[in-house]
């Protein structure tokens, strides 16, 4: 998930006034007294937050990523009890306002959109789709809490303005870290779902052999070329996260594979399957006969469909043999290529 939070560190401008009404008014140092009541718990939030997009990335544990994502809800909760609890300034509670909306649409986000994603999460790996839509999902929720932090800190602006405080965008390391989280992350998706598309079509080609379905394994082997073909178009346009294009070369090895296999190694398994069940459908007429009825050429017939199912079954079994062993290198490849570039890019501190 891609957020851009928006943290602020403030100046004050102190101003002398001269003119005895101005004597009772709230000065900048109070005005920023304020803001920092309000918005500090803010931070904490950033802060598990990012704990939380570690834990996405380095941690295998759904039982720890809930424990981050419960963290921040809890940060949350006392940002919001903060904020309720806190009274207008000088008669206005514009600010207030902002930062309870605010801060009610992430307790939202996180209660609702990220809880649904938990159950995505689990389906997800089941089709394209699924996997398609759980990433949509996680984008929208991304995208309500960029929205709400705008809207935030437009408020934020206004009341510094209006109380001669000077605020200027944060560079600290908290929102670096945040920012460079999110870029992983989101360069990451793009690549595994350019990769899951054939991933899984190979899955249902796999069945189908599996089925001895002669049919069903044209259909998928088709449909796992264009994926193939279409997979390695796409991941052209994908430039090097920041010089390193060790993820792209992996998602290119299993898709020239699954390019290899569908084009190169399937018809001769297609061709394997025909003959057998040519030669099963002939066995049983065959053997409907009696021995005494069975003419030489219906034995001919026999040994002759059988012959051609044998020979074919040394080759038969090496393409599976050597798909199987390169299909298990490339996974531990692909698998070690993801924990490496995430472990690589995506700060741990």
């Amino acid at each position: 998930m891609k957020y851009k939070g928006m943290v602020w560190k403030i100046l004050v401008t102190l101003l002398v006034f001269s003119f005895a009404t101005n004597l009772t008014a709230k000065s900048p140092a109070e005005a920023l007294k304020y803001l920092n009541e309000l918005t500090d718990p803010i931070d904490k939030i950033s802060a598990d937050r990012l704990s939380y997009i570690q834990a996405l990335a380095h941690s295998n544990s759904k039982q720890d990523k809930e424990a981050k994502r419960a963290a921040i809800i809890t940060s949350v909760e006392k940002a919001l009890l903060n904020a309720n609890q806190a009274t207008k300034y000088d008669g206005n509670s514009d600010l207030k306002d902002a930062v309870i909306k605010y801060l009610n649409v992430y307790y939202t986000v996180l209660r609702e959109d990220y809880g649904k994603l938990v159950d995505l999460k689990e389906a997800a790996e089941q089709s394209y789709d699924a996997m398609e839509a759980y990433m949509l999902a996680e984008k929208k929720a991304g995208e309500k809490l960029h929205e709400a932090a705008e809207k935030f800190g437009k408020e934020q602006r206004v009341f510094a303005k209006d109380n001669d405080i000077t605020l200027y965008e944060s560079k600290d390391r908290m929102s670096q870290l945040l920012k460079k989280s999110g870029e992983v992350m989101s360069y990451k998706d793009e690549i595994y779902l350019i990769d899951f598309k054939p991933y899984k079509q190979e899955f249902y080609l796999l069945q189908a052999l599996k089925d001895q379905d002669v049919k069903a394994i044209e259909q998928n082997r088709e449909t796992l070329l264009k994926y193939a073909e279409e997979g390695l178009k796409l991941l052209d346009k994908v430039v090097p996260y920041e010089g390193d294009s060790s993820l792209i070369q992996a998602c290119k090895n299993n898709l020239n594979f699954y390019k290899m296999e569908a084009k190169d190694q399937i018809p001769t398994l297609i061709e394997f399957h025909m003959k057998e069940a040519r030669f099963d459908a002939y066995k049983k007429k065959f053997n409907e006969k009696e021995p005494k009825d069975r003419t030489q050429e219906d034995v001919d017939t026999h040994n002759k469909l059988l012959g051609e199912v044998n020979t074919l079954v040394p080759t038969y079994n090496k393409i599976n043999q050597t798909l199987n062993k390169q299909r298990g290198v490339l996974i531990e490849q692909w698998n070690k290529s993801n924990k490496n570039f995430l472990s690589k890019h995506v700060p741990k501190k």
